[in-house]
């Protein structure tokens, strides 16, 4: 994992360029030219524009150039990126030519926004954690964010690192309108030799690589309008490590990708405790790639002990329980401090309380464990908050108390809220 951070944080440097007065500190001051002594052709495809263009005609030459190999330089709303077909052998050694880059160093595939979901298929049906890249995309896409993701799409062999690859989908216009034209992958790196701040705008790649004989073209799509680096973060099975911090921090990830989820019954006593403890075993199991979240046989424990656990909280996972009768700092009930440590659970710090608006506010679902729990839930609380209150049973049933009864009801009680959550674990991974 340290090599993957290093190849990634050493291609693409956060600093950006600093001007003193006299140029550009920083870069070769060999590129420091007049960008307008530049050989490279260049296309202006802002608005704005003296020089008139047609969009559909400017994207097909380069989506033209591109397929025949060549290197093209493209706008995003990050930093400017050298583009390069990614099932061409010839168009990347040309691309890691242009900016002198080892072999090594991970290149990004890039998608257009319609093609989004084609490209995640790609990975293969068994992407680990495909909820998780779904919210994020949801929440940062197309936008500032890279996703390393486990995986080797088809065409996209030579640009693996450590069985998985980068994807992003940037958000400008031009560069959008290429993507969805081209129909084979392309993959983009900053447009900066390998050790430099990259370019903010057509003006720096230009006087820069004013020499260059293999960048076929230059596209002025304006200035970076965020004047920063895209995040990159690596997500999979024990994985949640930003490789490089761009506009994104890592709290800003987790809080897009995880989610808030809480319990409710009557005392927050018996089975909500229970509730809470079960989940956050399961998630912890389920994040490291353990298949038996629940093992009942020997060999099962001992897979789940070689495989280990995940933290839920480093993925972004908050998990709470309430009761809409609760008596604030209660402990658990006899029964269920024994039936939540056959599981290998501890509830002996837990303190019951109570399902207050201040307590529910900050979650996306809160699952009752009773269809009464769920009516007390939505009769109390704002309108807008009756869609995030469900059933925990995906059937509808509810699942009594077993305060006052004997150990065995409440192992049953468990074994209940145990299957209600390896039946809801798939909406939240």
């Amino acid at each position: 994992m340290a090599a993957v951070k290093d190849s990634y944080q050493n291609a693409f440097p956060l600093e950006e360029p600093r001007n003193l007065g006299g140029g550009l500190i920083g870069y070769h001051a060999a590129n420091q030219s007049n960008p307008m002594s530049s050989t490279i052709p260049r296309i202006c495809v802002q608005e704005n524009s003296t020089t008139p263009f047609t969009l559909g005609e400017t994207t097909a030459k380069v989506v033209a150039l591109l397929e025949a190999g060549e290197v093209v330089a493209l706008p995003t709303e990050t930093v400017y990126g050298f583009a390069a077909r990614a099932d061409s052998p010839a168009a990347l050694e040309r691309l890691r030519g242009i900016k002198q880059r080892p072999q090594e160093m991970p290149l990004t595939w890039h998608v257009a926004p319609e093609n989004v979901e084609e490209s995640l298929a790609a990975y293969g049906p068994q992407l680990p954690l495909r909820g998780l890249a779904d919210r994020l995309i949801d929440c940062y896409w197309p936008g500032p964010l890279t996703l390393v993701l486990s995986g080797v799409p088809n065409r996209l062999e030579a640009v693996a690192n450590n069985g998985s690859v980068g994807i992003r989908c940037p958000s400008h216009p031009f560069t959008e309108s290429v993507l969805k034209r081209a129909d084979f992958p392309v993959v983009m790196t900053s447009a900066n030799l390998h050790g430099d701040a990259p370019a903010l705008s057509a003006d720096q790649v230009a006087s820069r690589f004013a020499g260059s004989k293999d960048l076929a073209l230059l596209v002025d799509g304006g200035a970076s309008l965020t004047r920063g680096a895209s995040s990159v973060l690596q997500l999979g099975f024990r994985k949640f490590e930003l490789l490089r911090e761009g506009l994104l921090s890592i709290k800003d990830l987790r809080g897009a990708a995880g989610l808030r989820i809480g319990f409710t019954c009557t005392g927050n006593t018996c089975r909500s405790p229970m509730a809470e403890g079960l989940a956050r075993l399961a998630l912890s199991r389920a994040l490291a790639g353990c298949p038996n979240l629940f093992p009942s046989t020997k060999a099962g424990w001992a897979e789940a002990k070689r495989i280990g656990t995940c933290d839920p909280a480093d993925f972004g996972f908050q998990i709470s329980s309430m009761g809409v009768a609760a008596y604030a700092g209660s402990p658990a009930s006899e029964g269920s401090l024994i039936a939540a440590k056959e599981y290998g659970v501890d509830l002996s710090s837990h303190e019951a309380q109570r399902a207050s608006l201040e307590a529910i506010e900050p979650l996306d679902i809160i699952y009752a464990l009773t269809r009464s729990h769920a009516a007390a839930l939505v009769g109390s609380l704002p309108p807008d908050y009756a869609d995030r209150v469900r059933l925990i049973h995906p059937a509808g049933f509810d699942i009594s108390d077993p305060i006052g009864g004997p150990i065995e009801v409440y192992r049953e009680t468990a074994q209940q809220i145990q299957r209600c959550i390896e039946a809801r674990l798939d909406q939240w991974l």
